[in-house]
């Protein structure tokens, strides 16, 4: 592959987990002509199979974790889901706000808040100035 030396591959630390556990961005993304990123939690496993470890969560992994959490218990979903709602409109959520949510069985709450707020971020460059935030929100269900 002619220049393929000179591409440049970076790894960005961008959130730490309660479990010290880390979000990364790695750039450039394979599709859209590199211009966006992918979002990784090099530590946990999203593969459902267990036949290969797969360190970037889907939309789908979020959509059906929060499906779940919904149907085991409705009041604490509507809690985790005020918070997704603040990094769905841009707003910063502490990690002090997130501690006290109900720790419902799958994906900790703060991956899921932390990770979202990447994938926001991602969708909006990839479908500048249309409607990627507003569409993958569109999946989660509301309290």
């Amino acid at each position: 592959m002619v220049g393929a030396s000179k591409v440049s591959r970076y790894n960005y630390q961008a959130e730490t987990l309660s479990n010290d556990k880390k979000v990364v961005l790695r750039r450039p993304a394979r599709l859209k002509g590199g211009f966006d990123f992918v979002v990784r939690v090099p530590e946990h496993n999203f593969s459902s199979s267990g036949l290969r470890r797969r360190f970037e969560p889907k939309h789908d992994d979020i959509i059906q974790d929060l499906t779940k959490k919904k149907e085991i218990d409705a009041c604490a979903y509507s809690a985790l889901y005020e918070k997704l709602t603040d990094i769905f409109e841009c707003r910063n959520v502490l990690d002090s706000e997130i501690a006290p949510l109900t720790q419902l069985p799958g994906l900790p709450n703060d991956l899921i808040i932390k990770v979202l707020k990447w994938l926001f971020i991602e969708q909006d460059i990839r479908y500048w100035n249309y409607s990627g935030r507003n569409k993958l929100w569109s999946y989660f269900p509301r309290r």
